[in-house]
């Protein structure tokens, strides 16, 4: 197995959990999990597939998940920005000037931004799951009927969990949302538990939907900027054509206004991927594309 470490960063009040993979003389690629996420969405088997193939894998905790900083919304709101400043700041606490990035959800906007803000930290981009940080002739679109009630269901889903009498309820309260959400694909229960009990287990503080408050503020305030093509690195972009969540129509936005990007649509692929076989999938798509262009 590739070495192992885990390390806090500390930057003013702001405390960050990370957790590293494989040599740090290999070059670096930095996982950037979804919102409500702990860095731990990206397993154990993904981060070591990924070192033993020759890249330095850090993952971390966003802000008010896992074991990262509890943030106080009402005295310090935070934005999309901050997240990706967030990248960058684990960045320089390693001594790594450039990176390649991997986003999955809300972790691939924040790639975006990333791309847009901080061009010369990258080496790479990879989008997983994840629509467009502006306003473009996909988003102007109106949704069909069938794409509505795909929404509606998944929101209504989520609004709808509870928490329950003990953490094995609870994690079962999830159990529906995992299963829906990884659409076409065989669910693999025993990944999805794991991640779902490891999540709770490490987030202490109940301040996780402080990430809903981020990206509805950023989607509220969303427009048509022209920044995507201003990216300029090799940017792989993955999305599965039956995301009930982002919208296979919102990925392809994404891969049509960064110029120098490759689409790659999964078929039966939902928003998540609690499978073996497709999370290996994913994870040789990613190394391949970090390997020619890093």
């Amino acid at each position: 197995m590739a070495q192992f470490s885990k390390k806090d960063i500390l930057i003013k009040n702001l405390r960050l959990h990370t957790e590293t993979f494989g040599s740090s003389s290999n070059p670096a690629c930095l996982l950037i999990a979804g919102k409500m996420s702990t860095g731990r969405f990206w397993s154990d088997v993904f981060c070591q597939y990924l070192a033993k193939t020759g890249f330095f894998t850090i993952r971390y905790d966003h802000r008010d998940v896992g074991e990262s900083s509890e943030i106080n919304w009402q005295k310090a709101p935070y934005t999309m920005s901050d997240l990706a400043n967030d990248a960058i700041l684990i960045l320089d606490s390693y001594g790594i000037k450039k990176a390649h990035f991997i986003g999955d959800s809300m972790g691939g906007w924040i790639c975006q931004r990333i791309g847009v803000d901080y061009p010369q930290r990258v080496l790479s981009l990879s989008i997983i799951s994840a629509g467009p940080i502006e306003i473009t002739t996909e988003e102007l679109m109106t949704l069909t009927k069938e794409e509505q009630e795909i929404l509606d269901n998944m929101s209504k889903m989520f609004l709808t969990v509870k928490e329950g009498k003990n953490l094995e309820e609870t994690v079962q309260n999830f159990l529906p949302i995992w299963r829906y959400s990884n659409a076409d694909i065989p669910f693999d229960e025993e990944m999805a538990k794991d991640f779902t009990i490891d999540c709770l287990n490490r987030t202490k503080n109940k301040n996780t939907k402080n990430h809903d408050l981020v990206m509805q503020e950023f989607l509220n305030h969303m427009k048509k900027l022209d920044v995507l093509e201003k990216i300029t690195c090799s940017t792989l972009i993955i999305h599965g054509d039956k995301d009930p969540i982002v919208l296979l129509r919102h990925g392809k936005a994404v891969a049509d206004a960064i110029l120098n990007s490759k689409f790659v649509i999964i078929k039966g692929m939902g928003h998540v991927f609690f499978n073996r076989k497709l999370e290996k999938k994913i994870a040789k798509l990613v190394v391949e594309h970090m390997k020619a262009y890093g």
